[in-house]
């Protein structure tokens, strides 16, 4: 099935750049966090787990199952979840809250991506 998407949607060559540069400042991030003496550091780090399983199923959905509905509200809460993740590291370390701002960045242009894909495709 050949999807509709909006002028503003990338080339699929961007994602293949975008994507190790997110993964990496999330690894460096998320190691801070680990490296860190702090008792908070484990609620810190299953919010970060979490993220990941939702950045996991997020594309299964989208693309897989064809729920461009679901997928938008989705990929809200992921968008939640990581904000509250970049607030908990922020808390223990600035710079590991910090690296992850550009993921938050990328996940809100992929949510208005996602629902300018579902409105053009209904």
């Amino acid at each position: 099935m050949t999807l509709n998407k909006p002028s503003f949607a990338p080339s699929r060559y961007l994602f293949f750049l975008v994507w190790p540069v997110l993964y990496f400042l999330m690894g460096l991030s998320s190691y801070k966090i680990y490296e860190s003496l702090s008792y908070h550091k484990c609620t810190c780090l299953i919010i970060y787990t979490l993220n990941l399983i939702l950045n996991f199923f997020w594309p299964l959905i989208f693309f897989n199952l064809e729920a461009r509905l679901f997928a938008f509200i989705f990929i809200l809460l992921l968008d939640f979840v990581v904000f509250y993740m970049i607030l908990c590291f922020y808390g223990l370390d600035k710079k590991a809250g910090i690296l992850q701002i550009p993921y938050l960045i990328w996940l809100i242009y992929a949510s208005i991506l996602n629902f300018s894909v579902y409105f053009l495709n209904r």
